[in-house]
């Protein structure tokens, strides 16, 4: 009997028979992205990254609108935006990770 690995197919040659077998896999992140709700009154989404919803929305709460343009949340800095970019509200960014709040 010989076998074959071809384009992710095991093929089985030899006998009377022929087998082959193909698997698939797929990857699920192990956190979320994308929309989380909303927390304090603004909608949450993860832009980038994979960064779990609840840290994305202990984030946002860790911002104070009436405080500084720009924060330190843990290990995200914030930066409050501009009238002209509203609903946004403000972004945190670490690495590669980013969360927006917006007005909903």
């Amino acid at each position: 009997m010989t076998l074959l690995l071809a384009a992710g197919a095991l093929v089985s040659c030899g006998g009377d028979e022929e087998t082959v077998t193909t698997t698939e896999t797929v990857t699920t992140p192990p956190s979320q992205s994308g929309d989380c709700g909303t927390q304090g009154g603004y909608a949450v989404k993860v832009v980038n990254g994979e960064v779990p919803c609840a840290t994305a929305k202990s984030t946002v709460a860790g911002y104070d609108p009436q405080g500084a343009k720009v924060q330190k949340v843990g290990p995200y800095t914030c930066e409050g935006g501009e009238a002209a970019v509203r609903p946004l509200a403000f972004t945190c960014v670490a690495g590669d990770n980013e969360i927006t709040a917006s007005e909903p």
